[in-house]
């Protein structure tokens, strides 16, 4: 009786056994797709631009780029809300991923007509304006454009149009500049300096 239970235990261990070497090599798949899909993920990660890179890329704004435009008479499909500012209308482009084509004028005075991808906004020390970070379609690149150089025309009431088109981010945005962790690090220093000043 005790060989026919041994036995028939020593079965079952290793009817165990051998279904979980079948889910390990399962497992062992499962972590090798894993592992690609990551690398996919990793190849195809956004670039981050700060406003300082944008910046840069400002002052060296490319004279080329005024040659190429937009239509300007397109008409503006309907649904779209009113803003009050040029301003609520880009963040509200930004957070719904809506193109947009604005009326422009460089650096140089030339105006120019662009379909962009808002991606953020911010303040250009070099510039001592308010910008916007776009995707701009018509060339295919990273641009930064001065808010107020959005200009209005006969053909741009309000200096922009939306043009119907969604769109997914082409590179990620951060505000944050390389020295502020540095400059709030020395704040809060100065702060508890002046604490324990009698």
């Amino acid at each position: 009786m005790k060989k026919i239970i041994s036995k028939n235990l020593s079965k079952l261990i290793l009817s165990q056994n051998t279904e979980n070497y079948f889910n390990l090599d399962d497992t062992y798949d499962n972590m090798a797709n894993i592992d690609n899909e990551l690398d996919e993920t990793m190849e195809n990660e956004l670039t981050t631009m700060t406003p300082e890179s944008l910046e840069e890329m400002q002052q060296g704004e490319i004279e080329e780029d005024e040659f190429i435009n937009e239509d300007p008479t397109a008409v503006e499909p309907e649904g779209y809300p009113e803003f009050g500012t040029l301003f609520q209308a880009l963040r509200w482009a930004k957070q719904n991923n809506e193109t947009i084509r604005i009326n422009y004028r460089t650096l140089h005075g030339t105006n120019i007509i662009r379909d962009v991808e808002p991606h953020g906004d911010f303040y250009a020390k070099t510039t001592n304006r308010r910008n916007i970070a776009v995707w701009d379609q018509t060339i295919g690149g990273i641009r930064s454009y001065i808010v107020e150089n959005i200009m209005q025309d006969g053909n741009f009431p309000n200096g922009y149009k939306f043009t119907g088109e969604k769109f997914s981010p082409k590179f990620n945005f951060s505000r944050e500049r390389k020295n502020l962790k540095r400059r709030l690090r020395r704040r809060k220093n100065r702060k508890l300096k002046n604490k324990y000043i009698y």
